[in-house]
């Protein structure tokens, strides 16, 4: 029984990780603007969240790498 449990899961995970990408991007498409986008929120972009998201990277980069040794440890 627990095999059967674990091969339907293996198949449903491995669907779903499939199948997202498709739906994401159609729902993108549908709501997306060609000539949407206006300069202030390029330079909002530019200055504002591109540096915050590679601050957030190296953020959680080092906290991994600081927090990895206390896993390591436990087991």
């Amino acid at each position: 029984m627990k095999k059967i449990v674990k091969n339907s899961m293996v198949i449903l995970v491995t669907v779903a990780l499939i199948s997202i990408p498709f739906g994401t991007s159609a729902l993108a498409e549908s709501t997306y603007k060609k000539g949407d986008i206006s300069a202030g929120a390029m330079a909002a972009d530019i200055l504002f969240a591109r540096p915050v998201g590679i601050l957030a990277v190296v953020t959680g980069s080092v906290l991994f790498v600081v927090a990895l040794p206390f896993s390591a440890q436990t087991g």
